[in-house]
């Protein structure tokens, strides 16, 4: 493999985690653009290409040394409060499938990643690591009642 093509990374990889809210309130703050962008600390907003938020809402991010990385996120599925899904494509190509469950007095969040291609191989486990921070970070805004 030459530096900078992409590599494959086939099957899935899945997080869950519970939350200590209604499925409602856990979805639209993984779905709303303002919302992930306020759990992601990001400097600079997210560009959305509508202000409503369903299927076909994009969203174009630039991430990692001064903005070297493009991806832009389409919700392809999207059933509030149950599930949504995104396809990300750019340096990273991925769909990921967010599946909202009621337990108890709160919510289990089950996030599965399919058929990824990244620009070189630890990419790929980097960008799933990364969503236990964003599940972290999403406690934060959630415990301070953002």
């Amino acid at each position: 493999m030459k530096f900078g093509q992409p590599s494959e990374m086939t099957g899935e990889s899945i997080v869950t985690v519970y939350f200590p809210v209604d499925p409602p309130t856990i979805f639209d703050l993984l779905c709303d653009p303002d919302a992930w962008d306020r759990i992601m600390g990001k400097d600079s907003p997210s560009i959305r290409s509508t202000q409503s938020i369903g299927i076909g809402t994009q969203l174009i991010d630039r991430f990692g040394p001064f903005g070297i990385y493009k991806m832009t996120r389409t919700l392809t599925e999207y059933d509030r409060p149950r599930r949504f899904v995104r396809n990300l494509r750019g340096s990273i190509i991925s769909d990921v499938e967010y599946n909202f469950e009621p337990t108890g007095e709160g919510t289990t969040v089950t996030v599965k990643f399919k058929t990824m291609k990244v620009p070189w191989p630890r990419t790929g486990k980097q960008f799933h690591e990364s969503q236990r921070e964003v599940f972290e970070s999403l406690r934060s805004v959630l415990e301070k009642g953002q």
